[in-house]
């Protein structure tokens, strides 16, 4: 089960058993995926708040087949990771942020509490719906 987009198209392949969350959080990803390329965002701001010397494995495809992907660990949230497949791309950090931000909105708040680079990148990307004309609420 996953999605992807082209253009402007979204493309969720799912089982008839997929909990509406996970089809909500896919169309969340995938859009936000439509509107990174299509308006400017801050990459080199979202780069500094990673690691020093730390480099995206280049897409989700070279993280398929990995276990826990979707886990959480205390070193991923405390360098700014909210998963482990986060660390695919820096399309799939920012998706999985959007992800959060619409679907886990109290855990991703009380995260960004706790882990400075994590409520940044959350700042980063509540900046970036708002710059487009999106309305972020409670934000």
């Amino acid at each position: 089960m996953g999605g992807t987009s082209s253009g402007s198209a979204i493309y969720i392949n799912c089982s008839e058993e997929a909990p509406d969350d996970f089809l909500l959080a896919r169309m969340h990803s995938e859009f936000s995926s439509i509107l990174l390329r299509k308006y400017p965002f801050a990459k080199e701001q979202w780069e500094q708040l990673n690691p020093p010397d730390f480099q995206y494995v280049g897409s989700g495809v070279a993280m398929l087949g990995q276990r826990n992907l979707y886990e959480q660990e205390r070193r991923l949230l405390e360098n700014g990771f909210l998963v482990k497949y986060a660390q695919s791309s820096l399309e799939n950090d920012f998706n999985t942020f959007v992800d959060w931000l619409f679907t886990k909105r109290n855990k991703l708040e009380a995260l960004s509490r706790k882990y400075p680079a994590i409520g940044q990148k959350r700042d980063l990307v509540v900046s970036f719906f708002q710059a487009v004309g999106c309305r972020v609420s409670g934000s």
